[in-house]
């Protein structure tokens, strides 16, 4: 302990940004897409009223079209870690 290590939502965080950057590599390299240098960020928010959502931004290095920005979009939605995080509550995906 003695709070030396990431805090369990950072864990689970990570997992998600993780999962995500893998899967866009995927599919990039597979699709034979040049998606360039790209960032994700993820926070945590819960509110008084019980609900919890994850807002999760995606930031490019190069601009691409309105069609492959949407393609993105529905990528995230379906890699494994958001799948199953999608169970228990949403998660609010843009791109910056």
């Amino acid at each position: 302990g003695q709070d030396a290590g990431p805090a369990p939502y950072d864990l689970l965080l990570g997992s998600l940004i993780s999962c995500t950057m893998i899967t866009l590599r995927m599919y990039a390299k597979h699709k034979d897409i040049e998606l360039g240098d790209f960032q994700v960020e993820a926070e945590f928010f819960a509110n008084k009223e019980g609900q919890e959502w994850i807002e999760r931004r995606l930031s490019f290095d190069i601009t691409h079209d309105s069609a492959l920005q949407q393609k993105i979009l529905e990528i995230c939605a379906k890699t494994p870690v958001t799948k199953t995080l999608l169970r228990s509550l949403e998660i609010r995906t843009s791109l910056i």
